[in-house]
């Protein structure tokens, strides 16, 4: 029997919209990407269509594409669609295409332990906010650890650390923590001194050295934003799938090749960032992020989708 003139109804899923379309068989997949571009506004070419965890190429027909009547489709927007990645005002993570800029670091005189006066440190345990971004350092201070669980906030971007101690631990009741812009590699940030900071909603350690993400941060559950771009991350652990309240994550200017499909487990997330790595696939577990709005992917010159 000849199946190229049936008809076909298909949903796809746009982040929380979904979009009803009708097309025969016999149609190629560039065609479905026309009709898509103008219930969504967005360009055919910066379309990416995943159906069972597989990236459909415009020049296959819908029933090569072994797609049929009723067929689930995700659509996520490559990179050119929108001009960034999306940011919750709110959020205290801002994302940027170049390392942070540093005012000539190799003449800043790295800020001794005790070189405070007295009325900043009153300041920060006062607000709870300690703020030492572009500060030259090569350590944290001790004094910020003496604050203990006075601290909410803590900004050391944009300096020269090359290691992060065990002493986090003992700010007990910080919220925020921010490390972009350093030198750090995977085995010199303490991550078992994390899991004591039941607290930590945001976690920004992007623009480092980092190779690998230990399976660890699967246990900060109060996480919400978690941003780790620019580093050369080339795998993430299963155990992200555990972080129940995370909202936001970046994985930008990696090294992946695949994502975990854990991820799906993560039902609060609606902000995903993955562009510039060299994923080949994405899981179809993802379908199952109802919160899901914006999905960043880019293509890699190198490897093919």
């Amino acid at each position: 029997m000849d199946t190229s003139s049936e008809i076909m109804s298909l949903t796809i899923k746009f982040g929380a919209k979904s979009i009803a379309l009708s097309l025969p068989a016999s149609s190629k997949v560039s065609d479905m990407m026309l009709q898509l571009q103008t219930a969504t506004d967005v360009l055919p070419r910066v379309q990416k269509l995943i159906f069972k965890g597989k990236v459909l190429t415009p020049d296959l027909t819908l029933k090569n594409a072994q797609l049929t009547n009723g067929s689930k489709i995700m659509l996520m927007a490559a990179a050119g669609f929108q001009s960034q990645f999306p940011v919750r005002s709110s959020s205290p993570i801002k994302r940027k295409s170049s390392p942070p800029k540093r005012s000539t670091p190799f003449k800043q005189i790295p800020v001794k332990s005790t070189g405070f006066d007295e009325s900043r440190l009153k300041a920060w345990k006062q607000t709870g906010v300690v703020s030492l971004r572009d500060s030259g350092l090569q350590e944290v201070p001790i004094t910020v650890w003496d604050l203990q669980s006075a601290v909410r906030v803590m900004d050391v971007g944009g300096n020269c650390l090359s290691a992060f101690p065990s002493n986090v631990k003992s700010l007990t009741n910080i919220q925020r923590l921010r490390l972009s812009g350093n030198q750090l590699k995977s085995d010199s940030i303490s991550w078992q001194s994390f899991l004591l900071l039941s607290r930590l909603a945001v976690l920004a350690i992007d623009h480092n050295l980092l190779s690998t993400i230990p399976p660890e941060i699967g246990l900060l559950t109060s996480l919400r934003c978690l941003s780790v771009s620019h580093n050369k991350l080339t795998s993430v652990p299963s155990d992200i799938g555990n972080l129940v309240s995370l909202e936001t994550l970046d994985l930008s200017y990696n090294c992946l090749e695949e994502v975990p499909s854990s991820l799906g487990s993560c039902t609060k997330i609606s902000e995903i960032n993955l562009t510039r790595n060299r994923l080949k696939s994405i899981p179809a577990s993802w379908s199952q992020i109802s919160f899901l709005k914006a999905n960043l992917l880019s293509y890699a010159p190198v490897f093919l989708w």
